[in-house]
């Protein structure tokens, strides 16, 4: 996001309060800064700490608790300064949130009920990897709140009555991932880039106000905010050509200063229509002592290329190699890199996708749990076939047989399918329309053209 000049800005001079604002956001900020977007609070494990948070827990400063079930809290719990982290289903039937941290890991749910506002009113902050519900309107408002939706996060916030409103100018909103929010609102009281969107990432909105110039930023790739019903736009929304707005059919627009440098698609019915690839199929598995990384496209825009990261905290990325685009195609590709040295434990990985003007974009995080490196792999010959494929070394049976097309679509048709003996099974692929398929025994995938 952008921070004022602390000494100047368009109303002249500062007053003390003010820079003070910019002081505490610099030094008590406990997410990190990433080209220009926040980051999620570190991955970590539910595990010690101060134990397992229970109904009605008051979570004070310098305390950590976290929970791993699935529970409904009847009497909540309170935030007042500490942490709080979420790796299993945890549904709060109120939240009394006075500051305070809440991190809610990949693979965690939390849900959020309540009566009324939900009022973050200073030093409150919520990071989400997993699944979070909001099932009641929030106002960001006093000094230093933040929401960060992470790449794998999920964030639901769609109900007809639910708004999301930033109030002040250390209230930052910002989405690497996937967020559905009925309203958005950024007053004139927010500061600019008070929304960060992240590259590949995609809001989706009944309704958009914004009261404050450059509300929004998206400074690291090109992302997405789509919205189906009212836009008012008191200010211009944003400085970044980055932003792609996504406008449904029969939407109004009012406020008179419309998206600013944002790149606008009229009649749009899915973020994924703007954005510079259609991703059909991603997906990590190790095979036998490397972890085989395959993805398609639907179509390419100006495609130059691709990088392939790897995490091993989630949060760290290194780039373990790099792939030519196809440009601009609407024509379905494949693609396939092997990371020929993974290391033992949970393993992240993503693909970079950037244009040819320097723009990009972010997949969708995908992890593969290695445990232990063998020599085993699945090898499936003849390929390319007419008819007949053999799959040697399946760690599987002919039951666990798939075939999916290079969009990700699951064939339906029930092919033959034979064991041969534990490690061998035999395919009639005569019936498929020619073309390029992904076959899958257990957590093992080939990739297989039938001519």
């Amino acid at each position: 996001m952008f921070i004022h000049n602390p000494f100047t800005d368009k109303f002249g001079p500062r007053t003390g309060r003010q820079l003070l604002l910019v002081l505490i956001l610099i030094t008590y900020l406990p997410i990190s800064l990433s080209a220009q977007c926040l980051t999620p609070a570190a991955v970590g494990s539910c595990a010690g700490g101060n134990g397992r948070a229970t109904n009605g827990q008051n979570i004070k400063s310098n305390e950590t608790y976290w929970f791993d079930k699935t529970e409904t809290f009847s009497s909540g719990l309170t935030m007042n300064g500490g942490t709080l982290r979420i790796c299993g289903n945890l549904t709060l039937s109120s939240i009394k949130f006075k500051s305070g941290t809440i991190v809610v890991e990949e693979g965690g749910t939390l849900t959020i009920n309540g009566n009324g506002t939900l009022n973050l009113n200073g030093s409150s902050h919520i990071s989400n990897r997993g699944t979070l519900h909001m099932n009641r309107s929030v106002n960001m408002q006093n000094h230093n709140n933040t929401i960060v939706n992470a790449e794998t996060g999920v964030f639901y916030m769609n109900k007809s009555t639910y708004r999301l409103k930033l109030l002040n100018e250390t209230a930052f909103f910002t989405n690497l991932g996937t967020a559905y929010i009925h309203s958005l609102i950024i007053e004139g009281s927010a500061g600019e880039g008070a929304v960060c969107i992240g590259g590949g990432s995609t809001i989706e909105m009944q309704a958009l106000t914004n009261n404050e110039p450059n509300g929004v930023e998206a400074p690291s790739g090109v992302g997405c905010m789509q919205f189906t019903g009212s836009a008012q736009l008191n200010e211009p929304l944003t400085s970044n050509t980055n932003l792609s707005i996504c406008q449904g059919s029969g939407t109004t627009l009012s406020g008179g200063s419309g998206f600013g440098s944002a790149v606008v698609q009229t009649n749009c019915t899915t973020c994924g229509k703007t954005l510079p690839i259609e991703l059909g199929y991603f997906d990590a598995q190790l095979e036998g002592s490397e972890v085989a990384i395959e993805w398609t496209t639907v179509s390419e825009l100006n495609n130059d290329r691709f990088e392939i990261e790897r995490s091993m905290d989630g949060g760290n990325w290194e780039i373990m190699g790099e792939i030519a685009g196809a440009g601009t195609t609407s024509e379905p590709q494949v693609y396939a890199y092997r990371d020929a040295q993974p290391e033992i434990g949970t393993a992240y990985y993503r693909i970079k996708q950037i244009d040819f003007n320097g723009q990009f974009s972010y997949s969708d995080v995908v992890s593969v749990n290695i445990h232990s490196i063998s020599h085993t792999r699945l090898v499936a010959y003849p390929n390319p076939t007419s008819d007949m494929l053999w799959l040697r070394n399946a760690q599987g049976t002919a039951n666990d047989v798939s075939i999916y097309t290079i969009s990700g679509a699951r064939v339906r048709n029930i092919l033959p399918t034979h064991q041969i003996d534990a490690e061998t099974i035999k395919m009639d692929l005569s019936q498929l329309p020619a073309g390029v398929y992904l076959v899958k025994v257990g957590t093992e995938v080939q990739k297989v053209i039938k001519w």
